[in-house]
């Protein structure tokens, strides 16, 4: 995130400022090393001497103090020459001497100083130069120097080990002949820590910038985009709007809706219950039809039983209206016999 970015950003460009005031001003060099770098500057010095031991080494910042104090002020204070005769002949025309001692360190081939073998991690092998032809400095310097853990495994070691120097973790230095160098050590005032720290925040303030330029050219980008969204993002809010009332108009009309669902349901279950009361009388009804029919079948036998004795009396009564026709007839014709008599 851009914030947490120019936070970091923000602490590193104080630190840096003050290792550069600290460097601008030669801050921890003696006199006579002050003097030889502004020579090399102002006079053909330069010609032969190459600059500070420090300035060629590349050291870890967390390993830079101890490889100080491996290296002591005499070695990282100390001056790379190419020709040590140009140096003699310089240094014998210049008017007096420098006002505090300096140490100058002849280069010598890669060859005449091959790193010891050993199976402890040496000093040098932490260092490296960005000078490939000064690429056996660090095992030139350091070679013979090696990194241990505390003091009794470097007593240990010194035994097993001799022409070498150790230095633990703790900053405690034993040298060759024994002798034992103690106490606190103050790593910002150590010319390589400085150095080193200098040149990791250099780097990390650079990569920060970096990542600072390309945030905000990715925040403006999306401001430019953020603004060219606005109108169809007011477009989509007023649609949204629009939307917004016609999902509440559909909103009333759906509650209407299940509202006459729910006056339909209740209409449905009335009919039900209406078509049961209407089954159970339409089943009643069928019987009363099929008792009806039943007794209509029976009152057509009884219609056709008595049809049958109706026409049988029918038949009965034209036999004895027919009987009594001839009776009367016979009554007649006596009569008139005895009416003759």
């Amino acid at each position: 995130m851009l914030p947490d970015v120019l936070a970091a950003s923000l602490l590193a460009h104080p630190r840096i400022s003050v290792l550069e005031e600290l460097e601008a001003s030669q801050e921890g060099l003696g006199t006579g090393v002050r003097e030889v770098m502004a020579e090399l500057k102002s006079s053909n010095l330069g010609e032969t001497v190459l600059g500070l031991v420090a300035d060629f080494l590349t050291v870890p910042s967390d390993v830079a103090p101890l490889i100080d104090l491996a290296l002591g002020e005499h070695a990282s204070q100390s001056f790379l020459v190419r020709d040590m005769d140009l140096l003699d002949a310089m240094l014998a025309e210049r008017p007096a001497s420098f006002g505090s001692r300096v140490t100058f360190l002849p280069l010598i081939d890669e060859q005449e100083t091959p790193s010891p073998q050993s199976e402890w991690t040496t000093a040098d092998q932490l260092v490296t130069c960005s000078d490939k032809s000064l690429a056996a400095l660090p095992a030139r310097l350091l070679g013979r120097t090696i990194i241990v853990e505390d003091l009794v495994t470097a007593r240990a070691l010194a035994d097993r080990l001799p022409g070498y120097q150790f230095i633990t973790t703790a900053g405690e230095l034993l040298h060759e002949d024994g002798t034992l160098t103690v106490g606190e050590h103050h790593a910002e005032t150590g010319l390589l820590s400085r150095k080193s720290e200098l040149r990791e925040l250099r780097l990390e303030a650079s990569g920060l910038d970096d990542r600072i330029h390309s945030m905000e050219d990715d925040l403006a980008s999306l401001r430019a985009d953020g603004e060219a969204l606005e109108l169809p993002i007011q477009s989509l809010e007023q649609a949204i709007h629009g939307l917004s009332s016609q999902a509440g108009d559909l909103n009333t009309k759906l509650a209407l809706r299940r509202k006459r669902r729910e006056d339909l349901q209740v209409e449905i279950e009335q009919a039900q219950e209406e078509y049961g009361f209407l089954e159970t009388e339409l089943s009643s009804l069928d019987q009363e039809v099929i008792a009806a029919r039943g007794r209509s079948f029976e009152a057509e036998q009884a219609v056709q039983v008595l049809q049958s004795r109706i026409d049988q009396t029918e038949r009965a009564i034209r036999k004895w209206d027919h009987e009594r026709a001839q009776r009367e007839q016979e009554h007649t014709s006596a009569q008139v016999a005895l009416a003759k008599v």
